[in-house]
C-alpha cells in the first residue's frame, strides 16, 4: 500500500485545473507574475512565491533538476528577506526541496534538506512545521521499505500535530500514521496508535 504524500505540494488555490489541463500555460502564467514582481523591486515575497509555484509545476511534470533550480532560486530570497517575508516561508521550502531530491533520488541529500527546517521550526516553536516534516521523513522511509522508521517518524509528527492544534494537519497526521501501521501489519494489535477504519 502506497502512504499518501504527507509533504503536499499544492498550487495556489485556483490553479489546480490549469496546472493540470494546461501545465505550460501555468507556466506562463507564473513567469510573467514574476516579473511584474521584479519590476516593483520591493516585491521579494511575491517573486519568491512566483518561483515556488513554477518549481511545483515542474515538479508535477517529472523534471526535478529545474524544480530544484527554482526552488534554489526562491532559498536565497527567502533568506535575504527574512525580516520582509517571515520566518516560515525559509523553512517551508526547504521542505519542498527535500521532498524534490528525494523524488530525483538523493535520499542522502533529501535528508540533510530536511533536517534544516526542522532546526528553524523548533527554535522558533512551530508546531505545524515539525510536524510537517516529520511527516515527510517518515514518508521518505516508507518508500524505501523501512516501515519501523516511517512509522517512528509518523508518530513524532502526530505528535506534533496535536500541539498545533492545526486540525488539517492532525487529520493528515493520524490517517498517514494510520497507513503505516497497516503497512507493518500491526492494525489489530491492542494498544495500536491509531485504528486506521476511523480513516475509512
Amino acid at each position: 500500500m502506497n502512504a499518501q504524500l504527507p509533504v503536499t505540494i499544492p498550487f495556489i488555490t485556483g490553479m489546480n485545473e490549469l496546472a493540470e489541463r494546461k501545465p505550460d500555460s501555468a507556466l506562463i502564467y507564473w513567469q510573467e507574475k514574476m516579473t511584474g514582481f521584479r519590476l516593483k523591486k520591493k516585491e521579494l515575497a511575491g517573486e519568491a512565491n512566483c518561483l515556488q509555484q513554477m518549481s511545483r509545476l515542474r515538479y508535477h511534470l517529472g523534471n526535478y533538476s529545474t524544480a530544484i533550480e527554482k526552488l534554489l532560486s526562491a532559498d536565497k530570497i527567502y533568506r535575504t528577506a527574512q525580516d520582509i517575508i517571515g520566518k516560515k516561508a525559509l523553512p517551508e521550502n526547504i521542505n519542498l526541496l527535500g521532498t524534490v531530491c528525494y523524488s530525483n533520488q538523493q535520499p542522502a541529500k533529501a535528508m540533510r534538506q530536511f533536517r534544516k527546517p526542522l532546526a528553524i521550526f523548533s527554535l522558533n516553536h512551530h508546531y505545524p512545521g515539525m510536524a510537517t516534516t516529520y511527516a515527510a521523513i517518515g514518508h521518505m522511509y516508507e518508500k524505501q521499505q523501512r516501515h519501523d522508521s516511517a512509522f517512528h517518524f509518523a508518530k513524532i509528527a502526530k505528535q506534533f500535530a496535536l500541539l498545533s492544534g492545526d486540525i488539517s494537519i492532525q487529520h493528515q497526521s493520524m490517517k498517514t500514521s494510520a497507513v503505516y501501521m497497516n503497512i507493518s501489519a500491526n492494525i489489530t494489535r491492542p494498544g495500536n496508535f491509531f485504528n486506521l477504519s476511523l480513516f475509512q
